[in-house]
Protein backbone atom coordinates (compact mmCIF):
# COMPACT_ATOMS: atom_id res chain seq x y z
CA UNK A 1 0.00 0.00 0.00
CA UNK A 2 1.23 3.08 -0.71
CA UNK A 3 0.08 6.21 0.94
CA UNK A 4 0.69 9.55 -0.78
CA UNK A 5 0.30 12.42 1.59
CA UNK A 6 1.29 15.75 1.04
CA UNK A 7 3.74 17.61 3.96
CA UNK A 8 3.49 20.91 4.26
CA UNK A 9 5.73 23.38 6.33
CA UNK A 10 4.78 26.82 6.46
CA UNK A 11 6.44 30.35 8.08
CA UNK A 12 3.27 30.46 10.45
CA UNK A 13 0.79 28.73 12.34
CA UNK A 14 -2.56 28.43 10.45
CA UNK A 15 -3.76 32.39 10.27
CA UNK A 16 -7.56 30.29 11.05
CA UNK A 17 -6.76 29.66 14.06
CA UNK A 18 -3.77 31.64 15.21
CA UNK A 19 -2.56 35.60 15.16
CA UNK A 20 1.39 36.14 15.78
CA UNK A 21 1.43 32.63 17.22
CA UNK A 22 -1.47 33.18 19.92
CA UNK A 23 -4.39 31.41 19.97
CA UNK A 24 -7.50 33.60 18.42
CA UNK A 25 -9.66 34.52 21.10
CA UNK A 26 -12.69 33.00 18.91
CA UNK A 27 -11.03 30.05 18.98
CA UNK A 28 -10.14 29.68 22.41
CA UNK A 29 -13.97 30.55 23.31
CA UNK A 30 -15.07 28.11 20.91
CA UNK A 31 -12.84 25.36 22.22
CA UNK A 32 -13.69 26.09 25.37
CA UNK A 33 -17.88 25.67 24.70
CA UNK A 34 -16.99 22.42 22.39
CA UNK A 35 -15.22 21.00 25.84
CA UNK A 36 -18.22 22.24 27.72
CA UNK A 37 -21.05 20.28 25.86
CA UNK A 38 -19.03 17.16 25.79
CA UNK A 39 -18.78 17.73 29.33
CA UNK A 40 -22.35 17.99 29.48
CA UNK A 41 -22.82 14.69 27.38
CA UNK A 42 -20.36 12.57 29.78
CA UNK A 43 -21.95 10.70 32.35
CA UNK A 44 -18.79 9.91 33.57
CA UNK A 45 -16.62 12.09 35.98
CA UNK A 46 -14.19 14.14 34.66
CA UNK A 47 -11.37 15.65 36.63
CA UNK A 48 -10.28 18.50 34.20
CA UNK A 49 -6.59 19.39 34.86
CA UNK A 50 -6.05 21.10 31.76
CA UNK A 51 -6.91 21.65 28.05
CA UNK A 52 -3.86 21.09 25.01
CA UNK A 53 -4.30 21.29 21.71
CA UNK A 54 -1.81 19.16 19.36
CA UNK A 55 -1.00 17.82 16.32
CA UNK A 56 -0.45 20.10 13.31
CA UNK A 57 -2.93 22.71 13.40
CA UNK A 58 -0.97 23.72 16.29
CA UNK A 59 2.54 23.05 14.03
CA UNK A 60 3.70 24.57 10.81
CA UNK A 61 2.95 21.53 9.13
CA UNK A 62 -1.19 21.86 8.77
CA UNK A 63 -2.69 20.87 5.42
CA UNK A 64 -6.38 21.74 4.10
CA UNK A 65 -7.15 18.47 5.82
CA UNK A 66 -5.53 18.75 9.22
CA UNK A 67 -7.58 19.10 12.02
CA UNK A 68 -7.18 20.06 15.77
CA UNK A 69 -6.97 17.80 17.84
CA UNK A 70 -7.92 19.05 21.75
CA UNK A 71 -7.22 16.53 24.41
CA UNK A 72 -8.96 17.12 27.46
CA UNK A 73 -6.00 16.14 30.69
CA UNK A 74 -8.27 14.41 33.71
CA UNK A 75 -7.26 13.10 36.80
CA UNK A 76 -8.46 9.25 36.54
CA UNK A 77 -6.94 8.53 39.82
CA UNK A 78 -10.33 10.75 41.26
CA UNK A 79 -12.45 8.12 39.79
CA UNK A 80 -13.43 4.57 41.33
CA UNK A 81 -12.86 2.90 38.26
CA UNK A 82 -9.26 1.27 36.91
CA UNK A 83 -7.37 3.51 34.04
CA UNK A 84 -7.68 1.06 31.35
CA UNK A 85 -11.69 1.07 31.68
CA UNK A 86 -11.94 4.50 32.07
CA UNK A 87 -9.78 5.19 28.73
CA UNK A 88 -11.85 2.89 26.83
CA UNK A 89 -14.88 4.45 28.23
CA UNK A 90 -14.10 7.99 27.75
CA UNK A 91 -12.38 6.85 24.20
CA UNK A 92 -16.17 5.14 23.56
CA UNK A 93 -17.81 8.70 24.71
CA UNK A 94 -15.85 11.12 22.44
CA UNK A 95 -16.02 8.44 19.53
CA UNK A 96 -20.16 9.02 19.70
CA UNK A 97 -19.75 13.48 20.64
CA UNK A 98 -16.78 13.66 17.73
CA UNK A 99 -19.58 11.76 15.35
CA UNK A 100 -23.11 13.21 16.33
CA UNK A 101 -22.19 16.68 16.71
CA UNK A 102 -20.45 18.89 13.60
CA UNK A 103 -17.94 20.31 16.01
CA UNK A 104 -15.55 22.97 13.20
CA UNK A 105 -14.20 25.73 13.84
CA UNK A 106 -13.22 27.86 10.77
CA UNK A 107 -14.26 24.66 8.84
CA UNK A 108 -11.64 22.85 10.66
CA UNK A 109 -12.62 19.73 12.30
CA UNK A 110 -12.44 19.65 15.51
CA UNK A 111 -11.39 16.23 17.62
CA UNK A 112 -11.76 15.16 21.23
CA UNK A 113 -9.51 13.24 23.45
CA UNK A 114 -9.25 12.36 26.91
CA UNK A 115 -6.23 11.33 28.41
CA UNK A 116 -4.88 10.78 32.14
CA UNK A 117 -2.61 13.47 33.56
Amino acid sequence: MIINEKFEVHDTLNPKLWNENKLRPEVSVKIAEIVQQFISTCDIPLHIVDIHIVGSQASYNYTEHSDLDVHIISNFDLVDCSKEVLQTAYNSIKTRFNSEYDITIHGIDVELYVEDV
